[in-house]
């Protein structure tokens, strides 16, 4: 157990709307780590499985059926386009992330303690809220770039240090736009 998640979080159970809303091609999942998927979601498991087969290509082992699901899901049940999505996630990190968190790190520090983009507290239900003050942006003096690489590690953060798989797999961000 990690000191930067409460006990209370490993005792959350979200069950009902709090695990997806919507049915078929509308359904919309929160929580994808150690719940039940749906039989049209198992359905399309199963038809990106034959995509894939017929299409002889093959994804990382190291992709779970969550993320590929969630790859589906997100690309509104478009095999071609999920296969694009989880291909260019992984180029992705393989660029920007070739030593993990760590070369994430590297390229933020400097905006850190910024105050433009940070992690404060959690809500109700257990999700880390991340900040993002407009206010605080200096691109005259930083890059988009640089404000990307903050976020992005910010958001890799929160998915290995503040997440419970089937607990808590979202967050929240607010947005404060210059008071």
């Amino acid at each position: 157990m990690s000191d930067l998640i409460p006990q209370e979080a490993y005792n959350y159970f979200p069950s009902g709307e709090k695990l997806f809303i919507g049915s078929g091609r509308s359904i919309v999942r929160y929580i994808f780590y150690n719940t039940e998927f749906t039989q049209y979601e198992l359905s399309q498991l199963s038809e990106f499985k034959q995509f894939l087969e017929s299409s002889k290509v093959s994804i990382p082992d190291e992709i779970s059926v969550e993320e590929v699901l969630r790859a589906i899901i997100g690309c509104k049940f478009n095999f071609k386009k999920t296969l694009e999505a989880i291909g260019s996630a992984i180029q992705w990190k393989q660029v920007n992330m070739p030593h993990g968190i760590d070369s994430l790190y590297r390229k933020a520090e400097i905006l850190l303690n910024s105050g433009s983009i940070y992690i404060h507290g959690r809500d109700h239900r257990y999700r880390p809220q991340i900040i993002l003050n407009a206010g605080k942006l200096d691109l005259d003096l930083y890059t988009s770039d640089d404000y990307c690489n903050l976020l992005c590690f910010t958001l890799e953060y929160c998915v290995r240090e503040l997440m419970v798989p089937g607990h808590i797999e979202n967050w929240i961000i607010i947005t404060d736009l210059n008071h």
